[in-house]
């Protein structure tokens, strides 16, 4: 009798056909009910481990925006990357805060940006001061055993130790390219170990902003 009560106002007269508009929690159960708080806690196997996604004194009523981050793209090349660096809890979990984990990726999209300008600052550094690439059409450009065949960003990179006295390391190398990639393609698929600092939730993409910026001497994000 309770079920029919609550659904009865989400069937059509028409058909018996469901109204989806009905079906939402603010239809179906009363505000106290909505109001009420609990704990959500999801976990999402990363390797042989698990780690639980938590969140305290969470409304029934936000459910849905907590569990929104199953979706995200970037979560399980964060996680692969962040697990060997949590600490179980006194029950022996690995817990991370819900709140913790959007906070993170908010950073991600609002650190993606400065990445970027970054990283076009080491390509325009390249080519300005190397006249040839200015111009491939030039009738030499493809004869020179020294110029990068292939137009793109780790190419670019051979030859940055030639120019403005700028001397990165092979690691330096494949972090900046890891880097590039990673945030193009909305992930977290970089190599940690090439990170000196590797920060917690939710300053990972904060971290490795600040580790950019230190390899090409710029003043660190505060």
């Amino acid at each position: 009798m309770l079920a029919k009560e609550m659904f009865a106002n989400i069937i059509c007269e028409q058909g018996n056909e469901v109204n989806s508009k009905q079906m939402r929690l603010s239809k179906v159960c009363n505000q106290s009910f909505l109001r009420q708080t609990l704990t959500f806690r999801v976990p999402v196997a990363v390797g042989e481990k698990t780690i639980y996604v938590e969140q305290e004194n969470m409304s029934l009523k936000n459910y849905g925006e907590f569990y929104r981050f199953l979706t995200d793209d970037r979560l399980m090349s964060l996680l692969e990357n962040i697990v060997e660096t949590l600490k179980p809890n006194e029950d022996g979990d690995l817990v991370i805060r819900h709140t913790d984990l959007m906070g993170e990726l908010a950073a991600y999209d609002q650190y993606r940006s400065t990445i970027f300008k970054l990283i076009q600052k080491i390509e325009d550094l390249i080519i300005k001061n190397n006249a040839v690439l200015n111009n491939p059409d030039a009738e030499d450009f493809w004869a020179r055993e020294d110029l990068p065949k292939r137009n793109n960003f780790a190419s670019l990179l051979e030859l940055i130790n030639q120019l403005n006295n700028v001397a990165l390391t092979d690691d330096e190398r494949k972090l900046l390219i890891a880097i590039r990639n990673a945030f193009s393609h909305n992930s977290y698929n970089i190599d940690f170990s090439l990170i000196k600092d590797v920060k917690h939730l939710p300053e990972v993409a904060k971290g490795i902003l600040q580790h950019l910026e230190s390899i090409l001497g710029v003043a660190p994000t505060k």
